[in-house]
């Protein structure tokens, strides 16, 4: 074990570890094999994450060395609070020993210590939903309720209850617009729910937010063939994304609910 890498206490048979970015390669290559069943547009994220400089957090535990569960934590520098919990995965013959609970758990108690105050996931298995709730998460959005029997779960955990959307969207006054990076991708999914609504954002096909994950790694894969641009509007003294723009050709679309007509206009401007 490096220094950097953090041990975790997990069931006996077993062992767990922490990892920040970058990932050493021949573990990487043994986690996007574990992920694989994830694929697009999953996997290029995943694969440039672990090989990328910068905070998110990597769980895994170990059966004969090899890797057989895993969680993630996103976040960004310039924006500790807001964090995003993902890619949860246990392979079948090792589910129901309190793995994935004891990853997700480290990776929390990581978050708190950097100055967490808002983590997010989305789920669509209620037994996972259930553990979620154990560990302090509390469902926010759902959707997929009208005659599907499956239904995505937006989680959330921390901030002042219900009122979580007026918290976050305090803002300093100061402003920044900066082109969507992989950095902004955590805290744009925790703008996208901080508050209820439909319809948020059609040009990504992004309504209450509860496919906002998905939608979002659409666009950056769209921005890296040319297909649209993206822009995200930040408060530039704590980080926070106040706003989302995407162009397309010559179409434009702009989600910015909680700032002043002038700010979207500069947000619009500049995408």
């Amino acid at each position: 074990m490096t220094q950097q890498e953090l041990a975790l206490d997990v069931p006996d048979g077993y062992s767990g570890a922490i990892y920040p970015q970058p990932v050493p390669s021949g573990l990487a290559g043994s986690l996007m094999h574990l992920l694989a069943h994830k694929g697009p547009p999953w996997l290029p994220d995943i694969e440039a994450r672990l090989a990328s400089a910068g905070p998110d957090l990597f769980a895994a535990a170990f059966s004969a060395g090899e890797p057989v569960a895993h969680a993630w934590l996103g976040s960004a520098q310039e924006c500790p609070e807001s964090g995003l919990i993902g890619h949860v995965y246990t392979m079948e013959e090792h589910r129901r020993r309190g793995l994935a609970g004891r990853l997700v758990t480290g990776l929390l108690e990581q978050f708190d210590l950097r100055g967490g105050r808002w983590a997010q996931l989305h789920t669509r298995n209620q037994a996972a939903a259930r553990l979620y709730g154990r560990l302090g998460f509390r469902v926010i959005r759902v959707t997929g309720g009208h005659g599907s029997a499956v239904k995505r779960r937006v989680m959330l955990r921390g901030g002042e209850g219900q009122g979580v959307g007026e918290a976050y969207h305090q803002a300093s006054g100061k402003w920044a617009v900066e082109p969507f990076e992989r950095r902004h991708y955590p805290r744009l999914c925790m703008f996208l729910n901080a508050i209820p609504g439909e319809n948020k954002l059609p040009a990504l096909d992004i309504d209450c937010g509860a496919h906002c994950e998905l939608r979002l790694l659409a666009a950056r894969q769209g921005q890296e063939c040319g297909q649209c641009r993206c822009s995200v509007l930040v408060d530039a003294a704590n980080g926070r994304a106040h706003g989302l723009a995407c162009r397309k050709g010559d179409s434009l679309g702009v989600y910015a609910p909680h700032v002043d007509e002038a700010v979207r206009d500069m947000l619009a401007d500049r995408t």
